[in-house]
């Protein structure tokens, strides 16, 4: 597996048979430092000639801390729907709309319909948290 970078990890024998044992299940990992052991085990049923015994891998992975982001909400119950409509119609659409640019007609577009919403649709910045049990 040099090929690949890896490193087998399992080298036992994990199946048995009544004249053989092979290694069926083995294992590779690109970064052995987050590897914190790994092994075969013991069969779960004794006693019996043909067997597969199960392989164990334990890894030690950091869990990432879950990150805020700024989200607005917007109160659109309590807007103000004609000072809105207001708001748009005094917006020089002609000049937006013969922007050659498609990306940045879209920006215009979206700015100029953002600016008279927040101008007429009370709203809050919040900071979000993401948070996870554990």
């Amino acid at each position: 597996m040099d090929s690949y970078n890896t490193e087998q990890l399992i080298t036992t024998p994990t199946q048995f048979t009544e004249h053989s044992s092979s290694l069926i299940d083995p294992v590779f990992m690109k970064n052995p430092s987050q590897l914190l052991s790994s092994y075969v085990t013991d069969p779960f049923v004794p006693n019996i000639i043909r067997f597969r015994c199960p392989v164990v891998v334990v890894l030690n992975f950091v869990k990432p801390k879950p990150s805020t982001y700024r989200r607005r909400f917007w109160l659109y119950n309590e807007g103000y729907n004609t000072q809105f409509k207001n708001n748009l119609k005094s917006i020089n659409w002609d000049s937006i709309i013969n922007e050659a640019d498609l990306s940045t007609l879209a920006d215009k577009v979206a700015d100029n319909i953002c600016s008279a919403a927040s101008d007429s649709i009370p709203n809050k910045v919040l900071l979000n948290r993401k948070t996870y049990p554990g």
